[in-house]
């Protein structure tokens, strides 16, 4: 009798354990999801519509771009044909597009920061700035991660990019690798 006692409490007790693991494991597991598929390139994005809500598109035949937000965070995809460019190409002149635009102050390419989890084969680039709002005059610190793939054999180039306030990067860090895990283009 004692032996068939200790069993059914280490049954029950193994029992528990393993419903306060469903029960921890539930919600993460019950996440909404929704998935934007590109109408004119070979993309899908995957994402948690649970955190990341306000989706705009645009779409024509040369260039189709899908925008994200979550809380201060944006995230968006463009794509467009490579005309000739290839992702190393494309991440310059993402950076330079940052670099020299009118309001931006204090420039600066960063490897102090961690890089999030970006898309496999992609050129990337991680900055920090400064960002003069309009009809502001105080600067707000931004860091800005851009990646550059190539699509339908270097027919056509998928730029991927995140933007949020410098003081909460690492606090979004998981948002973001979340959001660019769900990234999936033709190669």
């Amino acid at each position: 009798m004692t032996a068939r006692r200790s069993r059914l409490q280490r049954m029950l007790s193994i029992g528990m354990a393993l419903l306060s693991l469903i029960l921890v494991a539930g919600p993460a597991a019950a996440q909404e999801t929704e998935t934007y598929e590109g109408e004119f390139f070979p993309f899908t994005v995957t994402y948690n519509s649970e955190v990341w809500g306000s989706r705009s598109t645009s779409g024509f035949e040369d260039q189709e771009r899908v925008q994200l937000t979550a809380r201060a965070t944006t995230f968006f995809l463009q794509a467009f044909p490579a005309e000739g460019d290839d992702a190393t190409d494309c991440i310059a002149n993402a950076v330079k597009s940052v670099e020299t635009s009118d309001r931006v102050e204090g420039f600066e390419e960063t490897d102090e920061l961690t890089m999030p989890d970006g898309p496999r084969r992609a050129k990337e680039a991680l900055m920090t700035y400064d960002l003069v709002p309009q009809g502001r005059e105080d600067p707000v610190s931004f860091v800005q991660y851009v990646a550059c793939m190539e699509m339908d054999g270097g027919d056509s180039l998928l730029l991927v990019g995140i933007e949020t306030r410098a003081g909460i990067y690492d606090e979004e860090l998981e948002i973001i690798n979340g959001i660019l895990a769900g990234v999936e283009y033709e190669r």
